[in-house]
This record gives C-alpha cells, structure tokens and sequence, in this order.
C-alpha cells in the first residue's frame, strides 16, 4: 500500500475529473446532471482515502507524524489558490453588485478565509439545492471548510493507537448524526464537517485496509447513478449520500484493468488536475455573469478554464513546491489573515458606499414581524385577528401573507392563518432548508378546524405555485389543493383561491439598483419579466377551485398590465425579492378586493 500512496494513481486523478466535471455540470444547469452536486461527496471520500493513508505510512516509516509538516503541506496546497480566488472575486464582486449586494460576498470572504464558511452558510440556513444560490458567488467555498477543518482535526485522530477502531466510530456516529440532521436541521447536514465527517471516515477505513475489489465498476455506476437520478427534491445528505461516497469507496479499491484505463483517459486526468482551482473560479464566474440561457451558461463556464489554468500553472502549481517548514505554515496563514483583515475592511467601507438595501427590499407586510406567521418548522397556530365586520379569513404560506396588506382595514374581521413554506394544498412534501412537511401537515388540519369553528362569510387562499413540479408532483398538488378547497368550502364561506401572480425569478430590488449602481453593466438588464408563468399549474389550480365550488381569481392584470411585465407600476415597486410582493403595491391593489367581494353581503 506504500508504494499506492506515494506513487502518482491516474485512477484517483481520473475520479477527480469525474467529481469536477459533475459538479460544473451541475452549476451550469446542464440536463442529466441534477444531481452533480455529489460530486464534492466523492471529493470527501478522496481526501479521507488520501490523507489517512499517508498519515498512516508516515507513522509506520518514522514512527510519528510530524504535524507542522503536515499542516504546511495542507496549507501550501489549498491556502494560495483559494486566497487568490478571494481576492479575485471580491473584485468581480464590487463591480457586479451593488453596495447592499456586497455584503454577503464581504462575509464569505471573511468567513471562508477563516476557514468556517461552511458554519456561516449554515446559521443562516442556506439552501444548496434551491435556485437562489447564486445569489452568493463564493457559496462553494462551504466544502473548502469543510476540508480544511478535517486537515485540522483528523490528525489526531489517525494518531490514536487503535485508528480503525476510532475511524469506524467516527463513521457510525457521523452517519447517523448526518441521517437526523438531514431530517430535522438540513442545512448544518450539508454544511458541517462533524455531519460529513463519515464521508471523509469510509474513505480512511478504505486506505487502511488497502483490499481491492472487483466492484469497481458498480461504484463508478453509483456514482454516476447519483449525479442522473438524484436532484433539489430528495433530502440530501442524509441517507442518500451513502450511495455516491460508497461508490466512490469501491472506484477507489478496484482491481479492474479496464476501469484503471478508463480512468487514466487524456480528457479525465487534465479535469482531474485542473478540479481545485476549477472549483475555486467556476461558481464565482457562473454565479456573477448570472446567464439565463444554457448555452450562455456552458459559454460563462468554458471562460473559467482561464483564471482556472492561470491559477493551477502561476499558483497553485509553483507554490506546491515549497518546502513543508514552518515558514510555509506561516505564509499560508498569512495570506488567510490579509483576506479576513481585506474582508473586514470591505465589509466597513460598505457603511460609507450606502450598504443599506433598495427600500423595496424592507416593504414587508406589518404581519410578518408581529408574530402572525409561524415559521415552517414552528409548533405556534399564529391566529391574527384585524378590524370589525363579517368573519373573513386569509390562508395560506408567504404567498397569502403578502395579500394582507390589500385586504387589511376591509369592511370585515380578518383573521389570518399563515405559515411560512407551508401550501395550503393536502400535500406532503420535504422542504430542502429545513426538513419533511410533518408539521405543515399538522397545521393545515388545525387551521381547517379552527376555520369550521369560526365559520366565515369570506375566506382568501393563496400559496406559492412553485410546490407544484418541484417539492409535490403536478397531480399530487392539484387533488391536495381540490381537498382543502372542499373542506373550506363545507364551512359554508365564498372561498377565492388567488392565483399567483408571474414571477420575476430574479431580485427585483437588486436589479433596478444595479441598474442604477453600475449603468454600464447593467445597459441591457431591464429587469422585466414575462407575463406568462407556469400555465400548466395555472390550469391545474383553476380546475381544482371549479371542482371544490371556489372561484379562482387571476389579479395579474393588475400586477402586470403590459405584455411584459414591469417592475414599478402605478409607481410602485412590484416585489420586494424575487417572489413576493411589496406591501406598498399591494396596498394599491384594496379597491380590487372590494370591488370583488361587492356583490356578497358583508353587513353583519
């Protein structure tokens, strides 16, 4: 196995192309690669082969491990590069985005050149898996934290006189935290080294048992099973990740010729060789230019080959070579030091350069800071109750909540029933950022018994139209839908499902700062969006209302009276993100409600 370890193994560079490319494909959109995010799985997987093992030959040649060399040689691999990248895209940063906009890259480089990125995305419950991601364009360096906190600590680890012993616990006990973490707290399970810590630990146990199987190709198969067939909708981690790091396990141990020259093709092993400062350059790229198209995507990524090379050749490459000496330990934590001192720096200079966002962005309805809408994974009902008159009710998810403003001080007791990431359709579903619908579930039948009690005149639903497709099946979001509107519509009330209106897909605040921040990038970014949105769950939705007895209302004339959609009418701002609207538009929007409901009797 010594010789293995010390020796240059086209196999585990090939598995590094394989990983990289999967894990580009991925950002870029490309079809067939949903799931190319387990690509950073196999690269845990390659570090705890790679490092346990030679941690472990050097305590068996020397007799110890001397951990200043270790750390210098971990430093000078990984610390130059990603400083590099940081500084690059703090760069790109300040001239792509607005002042408010920078801060999030100001504390991802501080954070990730302090080496808990991955806690920082984490604590503010970051979605990997979900489309705003790329609002960050250094959320890739989670995994680099990831790594350099297993550097840190695995040492020690390794060093113990009964390593295996200590490795398979530490397999048994990562796993099963990542299992329960995944189910109630999903972003510290992506995001946490102790939760990925197994996938760095069956890579290990693998290097220290130095066996060979003629499975190689099962794992290769799992592996690429996983990036085709995995995707946003399934809870990963959790157990799922076992079957790319357990495949990436057998790739790594095969005794097959065949897959050993497979692995070794020309076009596997320069990915392989290029995946770090790839890695490093091709979000921040991808994420910046923000390219709808694929084909302007796959354009975005082939341009970051080039701070990729110029990074691996003038970089990454020359400064491997130093000596592993404490002077090198130094050098590397120095560069990590000039960019949090950089970071900070930038993060200050905001305050001077008018850090605060688009007003837009705060225009929230009153109700969501009042504690009238419970949180997703909350235990509270959340029953608000505003104004005289008639018993009116408002239900639903953020999507309802954001009506509240057009329907408050209406000739009507408006008592509201909002959760947050909860439809209002009799559906189950898992939500990425937090965990399974359990208790979405629980509520919906809660607030159906609370509303039978009150027995309203008028009852408003609303929710985001983007379960459907994504976290529910069409067909499962429809009759889940039908189901709700029936048993509101058997407390005898007028029920009015409102229509989600188009989204602009983009942050609408964001855009027309930028658009006045920095003209001469955003010339051609008029920040409109088309009027046409999800006409197939448009049609769903408004036969599930006709089937229940309730009338569908489609508002979007109001929200879009043109073709194309603008992001100020009448004056206003229309959204406050990207899917929600400003309070202050939908105030404007009352006398619509009014008129509709003039023809039912509202006097008490």
């Amino acid at each position: 196995m010594a010789a293995a370890l010390h020796s240059y193994r086209t196999d585990i560079e090939g598995l590094r192309g394989i990983a990289i490319l999967m894990v580009v494909l991925y950002h870029a959109g490309v079809p067939g690669f949903s799931g190319g995010y387990v690509g950073v799985d196999v690269f845990f997987v390659l570090s705890g082969y790679l490092i346990t093992g030679l941690i472990a030959e050097e305590i068996r040649e020397t007799g110890s491990l001397k951990l200043t060399a270790f750390y210098a040689r971990r430093a000078r691999r990984l610390l130059p590069a990603l400083s590099f990248m940081l500084a690059g895209t703090a760069l790109l940063s300040y001239f792509a985005y607005t002042p408010f906009e920078q801060r999030i890259p100001a504390n991802s480089v501080i954070t990730s050149a302090a080496y808990v990125g991955n806690l920082y995305f984490a604590r503010n419950a970051t979605d990997y898996l979900l489309a705003d991601r790329g609002a960050n364009p250094l959320l890739h360096t989670w995994s680099l934290s990831v790594e350099e906190q297993f550097y840190l600590l695995w040492p020690l680890l390794v060093l113990h006189t009964r390593r295996r012993l200590a490795l398979s616990l530490c397999v048994v006990a990562g796993f099963g935290l990542c299992v329960w973490l995944t189910k109630h707290h999903q972003p510290w399970a992506f995001f946490t080294m102790p939760a990925r810590a197994w996938e760095f630990g069956i890579g290990g146990l693998a290097a220290l048992s130095g066996r060979k199987t003629k499975l190689g190709w099962l794992g290769l198969a799992a592996v690429l099973l996983s990036c085709a067939a995995f995707s946003e909708r399934i809870p990963f981690p959790g157990i799922y990740a076992a079957l790319p790091a357990l495949g990436a396990v057998l790739a790594l141990a095969a005794s097959n010729p065949t897959l050993k020259n497979f692995l070794s093709l020309k076009l596997l092993q320069h990915a392989g060789r290029l995946s770090y400062s790839w890695y490093l350059w091709h979000w921040p790229i991808l994420a910046i230019a923000s390219a709808q198209t694929l084909e302007g995507r796959l354009a975005w990524l082939l341009f970051s080959l080039v701070p990729a090379v110029l990074s691996y050749r003038y970089v990454e490459g020359p400064l491997r070579k130093l000596p592993a000496t404490r002077k090198t330990l130094a050098f590397g934590l120095c560069l990590s030091l000039v960019c949090v001192c950089g970071g900070l720096a930038w993060r200050q200079s905001l305050k001077v350069m008018g850090g605060r966002p688009p007003s837009a962005a705060e225009d929230s309805p009153s109700i969501e800071n009042d504690a009238c809408s419970a949180q997703f994974d909350g235990d509270a009902l959340a029953e608000c109750s505003f104004g005289d008159g008639p018993s009116t009710v408002l239900f639903g998810d953020s999507h309802a909540e954001q009506w509240f403003p057009a329907l408050e001080g209406g000739p009507w007791r408006l008592t509201t029933f909002i959760r947050l990431a909860c439809t209002p359709a009799d559906a189950d579903y898992y939500y990425p950022p937090v965990g399974p619908s359990t208790k979405c579930s629980a509520w919906r039948r809660e607030v159906l018994e609370r509303v039978g009690q009150l027995r309203p005149r008028l009852i408003f639903v609303a929710g985001s139209s983007l379960y459907a497709g994504g976290m529910i099946s069409d067909a499962a979001y429809a009759e889940g839908l039908r189901r709700t509107l029936e048993t509101l519509r058997a407390s005898g009330a007028k029920v009015y499902l409102l229509k989600d209106p188009p989204l602009p897909g983009f942050d609408v605040p964001a855009c027309l700062a930028q658009t006045r921040f920095r003209k001469f990038l955003t010339h051609d970014r008029p920040c409109t969006f088309p009027r046409a949105f999800r006409e197939n769950v448009v049609s769903d939705e408004a036969r599930a209302a006709a089937d229940a007895g309730a009338e569908y209302i489609d508002l979007t004339p109001y929200v879009c009276p043109d073709e194309t959609c603008r992001p100020v009418v009448n004056g206003a701002v229309t959204f406050r993100d990207g899917e929600h609207l400003t309070a202050s538009f939908a105030a404007t929007l009352a006398p619509v409600f009014r008129e509709l409901t003039a023809d039912h009797h509202l006097k008490n």
